[in-house]
């Protein structure tokens, strides 16, 4: 078994405010020039995600040793994503294109890029790990690991180019539909993920994720449900799910919750506050239109009273698509008003 690698060497996004989960294409096997499907029975399937490499100078191209690590079926794994988009995070990234394929027990997934944009030291071990969710991994997940490869470490300021990990040993998760992501670890901990996504290279911002039949399950719907929790929102007749985290110097990372005056939550069909730490004090407000009469899409409005980092999620659970919004740690939060925000009907 070999890993096929290909030094190309690309650039990395720079560290940006705003910043979305912007797979921006959906590729079905057969449009990928990466590599063909695995055509192994009815439990398979194809798929990949791009998103736009800018160049950044002073990067080093190295290439990793891959060894790829036995999973036991049914193997879970818990793990908590305290920042999102990972550009503002931890300084390792997964860059550019992803794609993965699996059928008949086997896998074979890919990644274009992994960077360490730290600016000294080497990270710990690297991890890149195949898994299966219930939904889009945010906040604090569990998750389904269906494979995972060691990549050993990086020195800062460099990056693992072309990974893929060839055909590996796969295990299926229980019968269901499931997003699938890559996600990678350092030393255990939460370094990035990206979940594979279709949507429009028009609208790079604008990700629908996709959901796959495994273990046997016949097919799957794109369509999801909105349930109201301790920190989601369901707005627009519970069309849209809002979901918020945060991290800052005193507390680190958390997952916003959704505030309540005398016991009543601060949620209507429009609009939902949060807090971070502190139940009486408000931090975040978000509002979604629908302004479908006269446009073509639904609005989203933003603004808050907080200079922590913090990133608003917007699930359009009718449709799929998705969309994130982010303020970095020290910057005071500026207004958002996006009226292209997610498409109508």
């Amino acid at each position: 078994m070999s890993a096929r690698y290909v030094s190309i060497v690309k650039g990395l996004h720079k560290l940006g405010v705003v910043a979305a989960l912007t797979a921006s294409c959906l590729l079905i096997a057969g449009a990928d020039a990466m590599s063909a499907p695995m055509a192994w029975g009815s439990d398979a399937a194809s798929a990949s995600g791009w998103s736009a490499v800018r160049p950044a100078a002073g990067m080093r191209s190295v290439h990793p040793t891959l060894v790829p690590r036995f999973t036991p079926a049914g193997a879970i794994g818990t793990i908590t994503r305290p920042v999102t988009p990972s550009t503002v995070g931890t300084g390792i990234l997964i860059e550019g294109g992803i794609h993965f394929s699996y059928g008949g027990g086997q896998t074979d997934y890919f990644a274009s890029i992994i960077a360490d944009q730290r600016a000294s030291g080497t990270t710990g071990d690297l991890v890149l790990h195949l898994i299966a969710t219930t939904n889009p991994p945010a906040g604090t997940f569990s998750y389904y690991d269906l494979a995972s490869a060691d990549l050993g470490t990086l020195d800062a300021g460099t990056e693992f180019d072309s990974l893929d990990t060839g055909e590996i040993a796969f295990a299926k998760p229980p019968s269901g539909c499931y997003y699938v992501s890559e996600l990678l670890l350092e030393d255990g901990h939460f370094a990035d993920v990206r979940t594979f996504s279709s949507g429009s290279s028009a609208a790079p911002e604008v990700t629908g994720y996709s959901i796959f039949p495994m273990g046997g399950a016949p097919s799957c719907s794109t369509n999801t449900s909105c349930t109201r929790t301790s920190n989601g929102a369901c707005v627009i007749s519970s069309r849209f799910q809002v979901t918020a985290i945060y991290d800052n110097a005193n507390t680190g990372a958390g997952v916003g919750q959704v505030l309540s005056f005398n016991g009543t939550r601060a949620e209507s069909d429009e609009s939902v506050f949060y807090y971070f730490t502190d139940p009486s004090n408000f931090e975040l407000g978000v509002k979604v239109l629908d302004a479908c009469a006269f446009s073509s899409n639904f609005w989203v409005f933003i603004g808050g009273l907080t200079n922590q980092y913090w990133v608003v999620d917007i699930l359009d659970t009718a449709t799929g698509n998705h969309k994130s919004y982010g303020n970095a740690l020290g910057n005071l939060t500026v207004t958002v008003a996006d009226t292209a925000a997610l498409p109508c009907p």
